[in-house]
């Protein structure tokens, strides 16, 4: 269950999250591509809000296409931190 309270966020209490708002009967994005996500925004984990979830790019939560971000710039950054 996650923790709302906690003060140390990690990525396992954002991707439960994540998928707790897509999961469907069709396969989503893993832990580490939300992670490369983030880390491209520049977002620390207890920051991510539901509103900042659902401006992922829909087609990317669902393997459709390859970036998250309408930014080309975030988008770079995403590959960027996917390569790391």
């Amino acid at each position: 269950m996650l923790d709302t309270t906690a003060s140390v966020w990690t990525i396992a209490d954002v991707y439960q999250r994540f998928a707790r708002m897509y999961a469907d009967s069709t396969p989503i994005r893993g832990p580490r591509e939300l992670d490369a996500a983030v880390r491209a925004a520049g977002i620390e984990y207890e920051d991510i809000t539901q509103e900042w979830l659902r401006e992922l790019n829909y087609a990317w939560v669902y393997g459709d296409i390859g970036v998250p971000f309408t930014s080309d710039a975030l988008n770079r950054r995403y590959m960027r931190m996917l390569q790391a």
